[in-house]
């Protein structure tokens, strides 16, 4: 059971990070793979990041924890290590 719920979190947060990057705007087809591998790095970071203050909706602050906690954080995910 916990390698089920393993795996759907970490797709839940593939998803997550793909649709935040896909929503931030579309590139033009010429530009270099170096300007998308920062703009995936950036989008990673902040969708990592915990919040610090509320969302506009609950909902919407829940999901950004929810997010932040499946983040991969030296090999596990950030939730994993907490004590």
């Amino acid at each position: 059971m916990l390698i089920h719920a393993k795996r759907v979190s970490a797709c839940l947060v593939a998803v997550a990070i793909s649709l935040i990057g896909t929503s931030c705007g579309t590139q033009t087809p010429e530009a270099g793979k170096k300007e998308d591998v920062k703009t995936a790095a950036l989008a990673k970071s902040a969708a990592c990041n915990f919040p610090t203050t509320m969302a506009s909706s609950n909902e919407q602050t829940a999901w950004q924890i929810f997010v932040a906690a499946n983040c991969a954080n030296n090999g596990k995910l950030t939730w994993e290590t907490w004590k």
